[in-house]
């Protein structure tokens, strides 16, 4: 068989495909088909080339699209791990000072220790006395 006796013209392939009675084309008629290959020569490398080209294009532009949003995450991220230590600190001196009111309250010589030591009052017949840094000033 030579190449000329499986060449089928376009009129001869659409009258096989007219003549089947079914809905979808037997596979005997596809099967006298074949497959031609056709060498575009540099036109096929091009066209990969360019589509090769545009999806590289494509990655690029959604990576400098989204490029300021991963700052403003960052900066984000960073802004939340501040905020959540500056709480974990204020927490801990609310917890503190809590502990500092309860024995002012429940404690009478913590009470006294604290008049005594923030206000300087003494009691009657005492002597207070205060000792003073020297100043660096000669």
């Amino acid at each position: 068989m030579s190449i000329r006796e499986h060449w089928i013209t376009r009129t001869q392939r659409s009258a096989l495909l007219s003549t089947s009675t079914s809905l979808f084309p037997s596979r005997v008629a596809f099967a006298s088909l074949r497959a031609v290959n056709v060498n575009l020569g540099i036109w096929d490398k091009l066209t990969k080339l360019t589509i090769f080209c545009l999806f590289a294009l494509g990655v690029v532009a959604v990576a400098v699209w989204y490029l300021p949003l991963i700052r403003q995450n960052e900066s984000m991220r960073q802004d939340l791990f501040k905020n959540q230590t500056k709480i974990k600190a204020e927490q801990e001196r609310e917890r503190s000072l809590r502990v500092a009111l309860d024995a002012a309250r429940n404690n009478p010589k913590s009470l006294e220790r604290l008049i005594r030591a923030n206000l300087g009052y003494a009691k009657p017949g005492e002597i207070v006395v205060r000792f003073e840094e020297p100043s660096l000033k000669r």
